[in-house]
Order: C-alpha cells, then structure tokens, then sequence
C-alpha cells in the first residue's frame, strides 16, 4: 500500500512540476500589429473592390478606446456583417484586443490572426475615433464614435450592380 501511495505522490508531484514549468516558459506574446497595406484608393475603387470581393474579413480593432467606443465598433461589427451577408460576401469576423486576436481558431496572437485575415479578398477594419472611412488597396477602414447612432453596413446602389 505503501508503494502505491509513494508512486501516487510522485505523480501528482510531476504533473505539478510540468504545470509550474509550463506556465513560467509559456511566454507566447499575443499583441503585434496588422499588416496592412498605405495605399489609399477612391471610393469609386474601394466600393468596386469590396462588392467583387468574394470572401470578407470584418476586423474589429477595440484596442486602446473606452468601453462605450468598444460597444459601438462591435454593434458596427454587426451591422457589416448581416448586411454583407445579405449581399452572399462570405463574412468571417476577427476581434482585437489588448491581449490578442479572436476569431474563428479562438484566442491567438495577432501575428498568427494576420495570416488568417488576409486569406479573405478584401478586409474590413472597423476602429474607434472619429466619423471616417477610408478606402485602400487591401481593405477598408472606418473610424467608429463612441456615441455613434448611424446604422453600419453597405447599401449597394442599382448604379453598382450594373
């Protein structure tokens, strides 16, 4: 019986030891930044390049903003998606935060997110600050208020479908 209690203890103290050792040698760093193209383009070419983009990555960057702000770029967030889905774009969404990217492989750093986003034809930056939007060759950044009361979404015109 003796043996068996030793054999346990030393178990438990191994499992212990491995759990210590990987929480002090873990040190994956899970901030980074986008890597996104400076090219701005016009709206004219922006708004053509979002309406052939097949597949879409709606990012939402809450970093850095209050909590209303955080609030309105994901209520935003929404709004984008339902109506770009509504229009059959393939909508896959990406939240970042302080302490990294989540998206559809859950928690990772932003470094690994990246690779992910850019798999979609065009991306979607949702940010907060100042009422804005600003087409480039990649994809398209709209600035968010925090107390923004404008529905969010795309409106496709009978000129653009044609």
């Amino acid at each position: 019986m003796d043996k068996v209690l030793n054999y346990a203890l030393i178990v438990v103290a191994l499992i212990i030891v491995c759990a210590v050792a990987y929480l002090a040698f873990n040190t994956e760093d899970y901030g980074g930044e986008l890597v996104l193209g400076t090219n701005k383009i016009s709206n004219y070419e922006g708004s053509f390049k979002l309406l052939n983009a097949e597949n879409i990555s709606l990012v939402m960057d809450v970093r850095n903003i209050s909590q209303e702000n955080r609030v309105s770029v994901f209520q935003c967030g929404v709004g984008f998606a339902s109506s770009l889905a509504s229009i059959g774009k393939n909508v896959t969404s990406f939240a970042i935060e302080e302490d990294g990217c989540y998206g559809p492989m859950n928690h990772t750093s932003i470094e690994k997110c990246n690779e992910l986003i850019h798999q979609g034809s065009y991306i979607l930056l949702l940010k907060g600050g100042s009422p804005n939007a600003q087409y480039y060759e990649d994809h398209l950044l709209v600035s968010v208020p925090e107390n923004n009361t404008h529905p969010c979404g795309v409106n496709i015109t009978s000129q653009q479908k044609g």
